[in-house]
């Protein structure tokens, strides 16, 4: 099995997961990974309620990634307290230190308290520390008879590679790469920001996450301005609208919120565009606008220079600079 997680579209995802309950066939190890937000712990969660459930677990060939919703196992995993389902959040590091984890392992021993299966759903996978993965490796390598492993990560390339090669990978993708998710979202073709809705701007540049969807729709302001600044940009137009990008840019408040605005409408631009000349420009846009979040952060550079640069990368003089850039590369990357 590869270390490197295959993609796999979200769409079908919850039907091979079912397909391999019916056969039963469900790896004991998985790795649910995609952007934050998009629904891979909800899935998750969906996934251990469907094989805790008493009802369906009546006839095994009829067990599905949802449970009955009625049962009292359902009721459980709905009130956070099914004995035999635990969820771990390795986002706090002080909750689940290495020692603690190692305890927890040990408890895995033991029998389940319905004699059914056991669930363990790792959310923010990608923060474990080194010693709890390699703690981990061995549950993987010797999983004990219907316990399953569900790790949901954002970030799988952050996890070492003896994890990754033992389970069996998940790949929720954006929207945008969806067949059909258009139609289903009724979002037209690209069109000046001006005109276009600002939810429906949101819409799109979300991509399926809700928390990015969430965040963007507390700034709407800042995305019909930064959005319509691009397109005079990439115009050539030194319009008013050029002036108020600037002058967001030019502001230290909301860095973040900017930076994943210009990621984001960059991102739909290129996937809407037909130019090369065109994606050329916004390649390298996107390029500087995702180099500007790791300067920043990571150098302490100054927010409004680097900002600026980014918007200055978009004028037509930049068709000119060479693109060494991966085109695919950059539409699958995130920021959330």
């Amino acid at each position: 099995m590869s270390a490197v997680p295959s993609s796999k579209p979200c769409a079908t995802v919850r039907q091979t997961l079912e397909r391999l309950i019916r056969k039963g066939r469900l790896p004991s190890a998985l790795l649910f990974h995609g952007e934050r937000g998009i629904g891979k712990a909800r899935l998750a969660l969906h996934l251990a309620k469907g094989l805790l459930c008493l009802t369906s677990a009546e006839e095994r060939t009829s067990r599905t990634t949802l449970g009955c919703d009625q049962c009292r196992n359902c009721h459980l995993v709905d009130s956070g307290i099914h004995p035999d389902l635990h969820q771990l959040d390795f986002s706090d590091s002080d909750t689940w230190t290495t020692a603690a984890f190692r305890s927890f392992l040990g408890t895995l021993a033991m029998r389940t308290v319905d004699g059914g299966p056991r669930i363990i759903i790792f959310n923010f996978a990608e923060s474990m520390s080194l010693q709890s993965a390699n703690a981990l490796l061995k549950s993987l390598e010797e999983p004990r008879s219907g316990t399953h492993f569900i790790l949901v990560t954002a970030a799988p390339t952050l996890l070492p590679a003896t994890i990754l090669s033992r389970c069996q990978p998940f790949y929720f993708a954006p929207f945008w790469s969806r067949g059909g998710t258009s139609e289903t979202l009724s979002l037209a073709p690209h069109t000046d920001p001006s005109i276009e809705d600002p939810i429906t701007i949101i819409a799109r540049m979300a991509e399926g996450s809700s928390t990015v969807a969430t965040l963007l729709s507390e700034h709407q302001q800042l995305v019909t301005l930064i959005c319509a600044g691009v397109d005079a940009v990439l115009s050539g137009g030194s319009s008013d609208a050029v002036l108020h990008a600037r002058e967001l840019a030019q502001k230290k408040d909301d860095i973040g919120v900017k930076l994943l605005i210009l990621q984001r409408y960059l991102r739909c631009l290129m996937r809407d565009s037909g130019s090369a000349p065109l994606q050329r420009r916004l390649a390298i846009a996107l390029t500087n606008a995702l180099t500007a979040e790791r300067l920043i952060v990571d150098r302490n550079l100054g927010a409004v220079s680097v900002l600026t640069a980014v918007l200055d990368s978009l004028s037509p003089e930049a068709a000119t600079q060479p693109w060494a850039v991966n085109r695919e590369q950059l539409l699958s990357s995130y920021t959330l």
